[in-house]
């Protein structure tokens, strides 16, 4: 065999190499990527507006978190006012929550936080887009 033909084969076997072995690293990223605990709040999805005394359904979805961990959901105001909207104790992880939005919540820019722990105190939050409340 020719020496040109020889590191012709070489260079084959070594970008081939290289190729498989990028392959195998994406691979794991995105299963890693993929494993890593999630909360998504769907709605509100941003820009609605809502009137007090009207009952919205807070909905989201969690991902890798488990599912019998309570979750609970606050409402922060423009003014970066936190207002726990599920009690201390949290509600179960339906993917969905009932609100009566009370008479004394009204401002724009308001956004939902969904909070829920992964055991023991690793905490993992998602949020909404922001929204108006009106009287």
């Amino acid at each position: 065999m020719s020496r040109k033909r020889l590191f012709v084969l070489l260079s084959a076997i070594v970008i081939l190499s290289l190729v498989v072995s990028s392959f195998i690293i994406i691979g794991r990223i995105r299963n890693t990527a993929l494993s890593l605990p999630v909360i998504l709040v769907n709605y509100p999805s941003g820009g609605e507006t809502f009137h007090s005394g009207e009952t919205i359904t807070i909905s989201w979805k969690t991902i890798n978190v488990p599912k019998n961990n309570p979750v609970n959901i606050t409402l922060i105001s423009t003014y970066g006012t936190e207002t726990d909207i599920t009690g201390l104790n949290g509600v179960r992880d339906t993917g969905n929550y009932k609100w009566t939005i009370p008479g004394s919540v009204n401002g724009s820019h308001e956004e939902i936080i969904i909070k829920g722990t992964l055991g023991g105190n690793s905490p993992i939050s998602g949020g909404s887009s922001y929204f108006n409340i009106t009287n």
